[in-house]
């Protein structure tokens, strides 16, 4: 039996903690190894580690809604490894391959956007576990649906104090290939974040 908690400290709530030595997420040929303290218990020195492993993950589906395969290479170990689960399977070895297949993917889509939803970080020094909850939603240039449900599974690591994936496995829970999608594409994220100097006060 695995035993979960909440805890307060000074008023407020910790995440939920679930103590057991590891725990292995199946999916695939392949799943991820993660600690059974999930960041649950006050950890002030994992703090910025975990902040920055979770702006990795909103950074990774901000550069693929806006297909930016240049963003999208710099959060990728130089050997990490993109797998995308049945049945639409799919793999990619290094930073630059991996780059070029995101773009390839993306391509032949009219619109695409991937939100990523609760996510859960395992840290232990150089090197983390992750998953995330993903829904994405698409359509072709020739108005083939694309709607989905999925977990990501990352394994990070920290190399010259910046957190890049090492590996990120993609596992739909539920896939819609027939259902139409309709509506007008009117646009898509912007490609600056902030505004010029010229424009900031």
């Amino acid at each position: 039996m695995y035993q979960w908690g909440m805890s307060n400290v000074r008023g407020r709530s910790s995440i939920y903690t679930c103590r057991r030595n590891s725990l292995h997420i199946a999916g695939g040929n392949r799943g991820v190894r993660m600690n059974r303290t999930i960041g649950i218990r006050a950890r002030p020195d994992q703090v910025a580690d975990e902040l920055a492993i979770r702006a990795l993950a909103y950074a990774f589906a901000d550069a693929v809604n806006r297909r930016d395969a240049s963003t999208f290479e710099s959060l990728w170990d130089e050997n990490g490894v993109w797998e995308i689960g049945a049945p639409l399977h799919s793999i990619a070895n290094g930073a630059p391959k991996i780059a070029a297949h995101m773009i390839e993917l993306v391509e032949p889509l009219e619109f695409f956007v991937q939100l990523v939803h609760s996510g859960v970080v395992a840290i232990d020094g150089d090197q983390a576990t992750a998953r995330w909850a993903v829904q994405e939603t698409g359509r072709s240039r020739t108005n083939g649906p694309y709607n989905n449900h999925a977990f990501y599974e990352d394994e990070l690591v920290k190399r010259d104090g910046a957190w890049r994936f090492a590996r990120r496995s993609y596992r739909y829970v539920w896939l819609d290939l027939k259902s139409p999608i309709g509506g007008e594409v009117i646009g898509q994220a912007n490609e600056l974040l902030l505004p010029s100097k010229e424009g900031r006060t």
